[in-house]
């Protein structure tokens, strides 16, 4: 459900970003579809990464590099420079890429760990929770902006 917080709740605050960090309105629309870009380009190595290492290993870092990149997000500096262009519109556009390719190991095994370790009666409702935690963290992330 926290993978899919920003999802939410850049959204909520975008008419706020977009003064702060004057975002052009293909920027705007950038911001909510790197992650998913970012997914995109990982999930062929995430696969290989899962396959040749301890996924353990694998879901901690990613788990760390999507912490950071959340964080980095969301102490962007703001512009002060009324007139340039903003540093901070980049770095913004950067970390939402960086969250995309940090989630896809993730996003990747987690339906294999709940098939793996989940009570086989139970199975399916761990399977169904996993799936509703994509939309109640897009809802939760409107809900906290």
């Amino acid at each position: 459900m926290l993978l899919n917080f920003d999802s939410g709740g850049t959204p909520a605050v975008l008419e706020f970003l977009t003064v702060d960090f004057r975002l052009s309105p293909g920027q705007q629309g950038l911001l909510g579809a790197l992650p998913y870009i970012g997914t995109l380009f990982m999930s062929p190595f995430a696969g290989q990464l899962l396959s040749r290492y301890n996924p353990k290993i694998c879901v901690c870092v990613s788990l760390l590099l999507n912490t950071f990149f959340c964080a980095l997000f969301a102490f962007s500096p703001v512009c002060v420079n009324p007139e340039g262009n903003c540093a901070g519109s980049y770095i913004l556009l950067g970390c939402k890429l960086a969250i995309g390719i940090s989630q896809a190991c993730i996003l990747i095994y987690l339906p294999v760990w709940v098939d793996e370790f989940a009570i086989p009666s139970l199975r399916t409702l761990w399977m169904s929770l996993l799936q509703a935690g994509v939309p109640l963290g897009v809802m939760l992330g409107y809900l906290f902006r």
